[in-house]
């Protein structure tokens, strides 16, 4: 009779190859689960917020201040073409300014060249191969494509911050630098901020200034305010500590994240850290080094060590001095499933600093938003994954929730044990599980498993796979079967493979939090065919 085998795997999910790869010592998928010093649990659930509806294209942005004359909270939601903001008592107003912010513009046209030319009328067919044609081409040469995407187009982008007590908002799409007062009487509109150039999208410094990058809708200019001042944008008068700087080589910005310890602004080509300075020129900016931009203007977040970005070859981090890449356990998996086009426009990242992790939403291929997310736990340096999709967020505070948004309404996160709205409940799968590296077949049955959780709130299942390619396809098979849990964290089941999988799983909503620690299986070897 054999022992019982040790199953205890490390924090975090690694996809780097197959199961068989990554073998008995690594969980290899997950959904809405994360590890609290070593310890595998679900993530919070979330909660609808009672506010809404919101019109004017899906939300974008959300940002929350207190006034520090009421006490009031305020949460300021930017839709694609509509501002709002409501209180802590769910009022909710519209203060989109007039004229209206302008829309989105999500594709551009095509041209020569974006397309594979195969002549005109009904397609191209490969010589002696009967296959259908590679692509119909009705329109004839030499014409543009409609709505042909630009795969290397800048997203749009959506910012807002709080001056004061004052929210600030900037659409890319439209231009204007606008400014909403909490103290002005009910039904004010936002309105444009006097003497504040157009541009792309601004940031707020710690020493009150706002800077804007596209100043005057020069792609490599950044510009900002007076000290203390909003509308004094006058960078030619010596007296004021407003000024601008263009960036040689030129390249456009795509995004800037306030640090600890400076401003990071990235172009398509290069790096900055942005400092200030004092008088007389008020900032400087050093290089960091010519590295990949973040893959959309939202795909940046500052945590509390500097920032975390995704760039087009992988996660990047500053860490306060320098630029170095974040080696990433799922990164081949995210490169497989995310979307070409839609990654440059949809990808967002949202800090969670009650948790100390970020999280990377992104489109999956064919999805023009976000399906699913990565996380990444700074302090304890391991990597999720989840199937669900947010178009924006807000970190919260000490005295609020995380809030993310699905488009249409506002959740707070972190709250209860309620997943509404995605496919699956959290999980976790582990690796293959086996004998001399899958060299020979065997039988599993009956575990010990250290689990913090009742019997009826979370289910195992355990799957065998006799090939590693089955049936001549690359579809492993693998199926799962349930797991009877009795007294004292027994589990019952018997199968036998060359690779040995184990999930555990949340059976309900609303179910209290779990734990996975340690697992003991009996395996017995069995003949190598």
């Amino acid at each position: 009779m054999p022992d019982r085998t040790p199953i205890q795997l490390p924090p975090g999910i690694f996809r780097r190859g197959s199961e068989a790869e990554v073998g008995k010592g690594r969980w290899y998928e997950g959904n809405l689960v994360r590890w609290v010093s070593g310890v595998l649990r679900p993530v919070g659930g979330w909660e609808k917020q009672s506010v809404g509806p919101f019109s004017g294209g899906l939300i974008r942005k959300i940002h929350q201040w207190t006034d520090s004359t009421t006490s009031i909270v305020y949460t300021a939601v930017f839709c694609e073409t509509k501002l709002f903001v409501y209180d802590q008592g769910g009022t909710l107003q519209d203060i989109t300014p007039d004229p209206a912010i302008s829309p989105p513009t999500h594709m551009a046209a095509g041209g020569y060249g974006d397309n594979i030319y195969y002549g005109s009328g009904g397609g191209y067919t490969p010589p002696d191969t009967g296959i259908p044609p590679v692509y119909p081409d009705p329109e004839g040469y030499g014409l543009e494509r409609p709505d042909k995407a630009d795969s290397v187009a800048l997203g749009e982008m959506w910012s807002l911050d709080n001056w004061g007590d004052d929210l600030v908002a900037m659409a890319s799409s439209d231009g204007r630098l606008l400014r909403w007062k909490p103290s002005d009487p009910a039904g004010t509109l936002a309105t444009v901020v006097p003497g504040a150039p157009s541009g792309r999208f601004f940031i707020v410094t710690p020493e009150r200034h706002l800077m804007v990058f596209w100043d005057g809708d020069i792609f490599n200019k950044f510009g900002w305010c007076s000290q203390e001042d909003i509308e004094d944008w006058t960078y030619t008068d010596t007296t004021t500590s407003a000024g601008f700087y263009e960036m040689e080589p030129a390249a456009p910005f795509i995004a800037a994240v306030v640090t600890r310890s400076a401003i990071v602004a990235f172009t398509a080509t290069s790096a900055y850290a942005i400092t200030y300075v004092g008088t007389p020129y008020f900032y400087a900016y050093n290089y960091l080094g010519h590295y990949n931009a973040p893959v959309s203007g939202n795909a940046v977040t500052q945590v509390s060590t500097g920032a975390i970005w995704l760039a087009t070859d992988g996660f990047w981090l500053f860490d306060g001095a320098t630029v170095s890449s974040l080696p990433c356990d799922l990164l081949d998996e995210i490169q497989q499933t995310i979307d070409p086009l839609w990654r440059y426009r949809r990808t967002h990242a949202v800090y969670l600093g009650s948790e100390s992790e970020v999280w990377f939403f992104y489109p999956t291929l064919g999805s023009t938003e976000n399906t699913r997310y990565v996380t990444y736990n700074f302090d304890e340096k391991w990597w999720s994954q989840g199937k669900m999709g947010r178009t924006c967020g807000f970190p919260g505070s000490a005295l609020s929730y995380p809030m993310m948004s699905d488009g249409t309404s506002i959740f707070a996160h972190e709250k209860g044990f309620n997943y509404s709205g995605i496919p699956e409940l959290p999980y976790a799968q582990t690796g293959a599980i086996n004998i001399a590296a899958g060299a020979r077949q065997c039988t599993a049955r009956q575990g010990i498993v250290d689990t913090r959780a009742p019997a009826n709130d979370v289910t195992f299942m355990v799957a065998a796979r006799k090939d590693r390619i089955a049936n001549g396809t690359l579809t492993p098979d693998v199926r799962l079967g349930l797991a009877v849990r009795r007294d004292g964290g027994k589990l019952d089941f018997r199968v036998t493979g060359r690779d040995l999988v184990v999930r555990i799983q949340s059976a309900r909503n609303g179910v209290p939090p779990w734990s996975f620690g340690q697992m003991l299986v009996k395996l017995f070897p069995r003949g190598g065919r």
